[in-house]
């Protein structure tokens, strides 16, 4: 009997120590289960831009978003007067922990997701506090040019004020009020030779600031369209006027380009004149002589 007692105590007991384990281990788990859910290991920074007045440089609203933590402090590492559209801005965004929460020595860039710029870190700074670095780029919409005319020295040379932070520009030629052509250049002038042939015609052009590439169109908004002057040519612009105006030898042309030539310069300065000429190669003085479109000629009108 007595045994049997001893055995009995000794069994009370290995089921006591257990009971007190399993109890312990059950506090246990709960305790790490309560630290792990009081970890912040998702955290979203957003950056959102708001396009502007032209050639203003806004700068972007960011707001912070995850599980018991809210937006702190934020620095730009770069002062405001040296932002450029498109030159990459360091920014330093602290987010604080609700009461009871902690952060991890440091999240990854899916941990801490990042829109509207690019991630760079996120480490805590201590328990309660995480510093994520992003680099932002700048937004604007490209201003319009202030003046839109010719070059001095080329009547077919298209010339603007250059835009700031402008990377190109659109440029679209009219003839009579008629498109002729469009193009995008990066320079603040255009040849337009090519293109403007019909000296006959009144010639004018719009220009606008753009981005170029997909990229810049990332962070730039084109500008709006702004109206040249008018160029009008008479007849020393065209070909044979700006010989004789050079002075060099009078040339034999085809009838053809001869009459284009005298065309214009008869709609222009010899109103009420009846242009005549047989299917000959002949100089202009020839022509002139013979059709009496000499000063003081005998012509017949």
């Amino acid at each position: 009997m007595r045994n049997k007692a001893v055995t009995g105590r000794k069994l009370a007991a290995a089921l006591a120590v257990f009971a007190a384990a399993l109890a312990f281990g059950n506090r246990w788990d709960n305790s790490v289960q309560a630290a792990e859910s009081s970890v912040i290991e998702k955290v979203t920074v957003t950056f959102k831009d708001n396009f502007g007045e032209p050639e203003e440089i806004p700068e972007p609203e960011i707001t912070v978003s995850g599980s018991g933590c809210s937006l702190g402090d934020i620095q730009f590492r770069t002062d405001y007067d040296k932002w450029k559209p498109g030159k990459k801005v360091r920014v330093e965004i602290t987010v604080i922990a609700d009461g009871g929460k902690l952060f991890p020595a440091s999240l990854n860039r899916s941990q801490c997701k990042v829109s509207g710029a690019d991630f760079v870190s996120a480490k805590a700074l201590d328990d309660a506090s995480l510093q994520v670095k992003a680099d932002y780029r700048p937004i604007t919409v490209l201003g319009d040019t202030e003046r839109a005319g010719w070059s001095s020295t080329s009547k077919k040379r298209a010339v603007w004020k250059s835009v700031p932070y402008a990377p190109g520009y659109t440029l679209t030629l009219y003839g009579d009020n008629k498109v002729v052509k469009r193009l995008n250049t990066e320079t603040n002038s255009a040849n337009l030779t090519e293109y403007m042939k019909d000296t006959d015609k009144t010639y004018y052009y719009e220009v606008k600031a753009v981005p170029l590439t997909s990229d810049e169109k990332k962070y730039l908004k084109e500008g709006s369209y702004v109206t040249s002057t008018d160029q009008e040519f008479d007849w020393t612009d065209t070909e044979e006027g700006s010989r004789r105006n050079r002075g060099e030898p009078e040339t034999e042309v085809p009838l053809r380009a001869a009459a284009m030539c005298f065309l214009t310069a008869a709609k222009k300065q010899m109103s009420g004149r009846k242009f005549r000429a047989a299917g000959t190669i002949l100089t202009e003085t020839e022509r002139w002589r013979r059709d009496g479109w000499q000063t003081g000629g005998n012509g017949t009108t």
